[in-house]
Parts: structure tokens; sequence; C-alpha cells
């Protein structure tokens, strides 16, 4: 199981200067096997959001172009890119010299270097999504399609990892170690250990309240057999995706976001350990 560590901080407000590893190994002597303990935005070193700000062709090769790109603190900066959906003023993902992706998202990583390409000096790379391992929670609709970071509303030469908030840290446990222990199935449930161990306060979660009027019930025919049964009816349902913030929680705890309802039943599960 994959937990996010400001997830988990909804509910505990564990101290920001608290040893990460002691965390892990009072966990894993107290309750579950912590595994591993990742700081998430090491992935996303040396990659930032640029803006490009003009498209000309390439002199030597018709599926390149070379993108005029701000890269922050007024620097502009070529580079060449066989990129499909690209447009100028789109917000764009830039792996500068010293980032780690991987070509087209197959193979071994590579470093990323200043080069040339075709004979056109290049400074770093305007990535697709599944090129810097961001596939499931940003899927490219086409081949050759960059990842358009437009809808984020952040300047150029923003770190990519405070772009998409990634700036957290995932705690991977042993589910062996916790087969017994469903109270855990959980960020809640982590939390309340947690709160437990170091004698912090745990946030309550509140339970949802609505005052919209309903005729729907729920009859339960064998009354011995099935002593209670709560039904819910929904109406303005509407397909479509859920919002960022959830579906980059969803993303880190291991699970590929869908849409807005399959999300929320995934969300509600990872919180508290039942989908419903």
């Amino acid at each position: 199981m994959k937990l996010s560590l400001s997830w988990i901080k909804d509910y505990v407000k564990i101290p920001e200067d608290m040893d990460l590893k002691k965390l892990a190994y009072d966990l894993t002597m107290s309750t579950v096997e912590v595994e591993d303990v990742e700081y998430l935005a090491r992935r996303f070193d040396n990659m930032i959001v640029g803006v490009i700000e003009k498209i000309e062709p390439h002199p030597n090769a018709d599926k390149l172009r070379v993108c005029k790109v701000d890269i922050g603190g007024g620097e502009i900066k070529d580079i060449v890119c066989g990129g499909i959906n690209l447009t100028e003023g789109m917000r764009v993902a830039v792996s500068c010299p010293g980032a780690v992706v991987r070509w087209h998202g197959e193979g071994e990583p590579v470093v990323i270097k200043k080069s040339k390409l075709r004979g056109v000096e290049s400074y770093g790379m305007i990535c697709a999504s599944e090129e810097i391992g961001l596939g499931e929670l940003f899927p490219a609709s086409q081949e050759a399609e960059i990842l358009d970071l437009s809808a984020f509303e952040v300047s150029a030469g923003t770190s990519l990892a405070d772009a998409l908030d990634m700036n957290d840290v995932l705690l991977e446990i042993d589910n062996k170690s916790m087969t017994n222990r469903p109270d855990l199935w959980g960020h809640y449930g982590i939390a309340r250990e947690i709160a437990a161990l170091y004698d912090l306060p745990l946030a309550e979660i509140k339970p949802f309240t609505t005052d919209v009027q309903s005729d729907f019930t729920v009859e339960i025919a064998d009354p011995d057999r099935c002593s209670r049964y709560i039904g819910v009816e929904m109406s303005g349902v509407e397909v479509k995706p859920s919002p960022y913030q959830m579906q980059n929680r969803i993303w880190k705890a291991g699970m590929r976001p869908i849409n807005a309802l399959v999300d929320i039943t995934n969300y509600v599960m990872l919180a508290t350990g039942n989908p419903t």
C-alpha cells in the first residue's frame, strides 16, 4: 500500500522537523512494515514549466520544429521538438540538462544534455507525459502528444514538482504486515496510528450532510439475516474528470484516475479503507 504523507497530514499534524526515517522505523517496530520512503519531488529534478513563445520550422527536418521557450528569469532557450500539438503560449514540461527521462516512456532512463538535433542546438527537452513518468496521470490521446500544462496557472521557470503538487513523501507499506488490521487500510487509519504513537491530536472525519429531500427507501425482506442496510439516491451525476487534486492523490497512492464517479469511490477507499 502506498501512502501520501501530505494526505496523512490532513488528519494528524506531524511536526515539520520530524525525522521521517524515525517515523518509518517506529511504524515498523510497532505496527506495520514500512518498506520504502520516497521523496517524490526527486523524480522531477531539473524539470520546470516552460512557456512556448515562438515556433519555427526546423531547417533540416520536416517533422521537427524549433521552439523558443521561456524558462523563467528572462531566459529564452531554443528547444527542438517533434510534438504534434505544440502551440505558441502553451505551458509545457521542460527537462533541463541533468534531468532523467525515458524516451517515449520506454527503455532505460536517459540523462538530458545540451545537444544538436539535425544541426540545430537544443537546450533540454519538451516532454510528453509518459517520458517523465506521468502517463497515467496525464494520458495522451495520440502518439507524439506533448504534455499540455496550460491549465496550471504558474509562471515560466516554476519547478515541475511545485506546479503539479509533487512535493510529497510516499510511504510504501507491506500489505502482508497488516492483513489482520483492516482499520489501517487507508490514510486515516495510519494517521490514527501515528497520532497514538506520538500522542498527537487526530482530526475527525466529519459526516456529510445534506438537506435534499428524497422518497427513496430501502426495505429489508429478512431482518433476521440482514439487520441493517443503507441506500442513498444521487441525482445530477455527470461523468467528467475529477478535480486535479483528487486525481493527484489517487495517482500518488498507485491508482489510475478514471473519471469523477470512479475517482470519488477510490478516493474514499484510499482515505478510510472502505469505498462506501
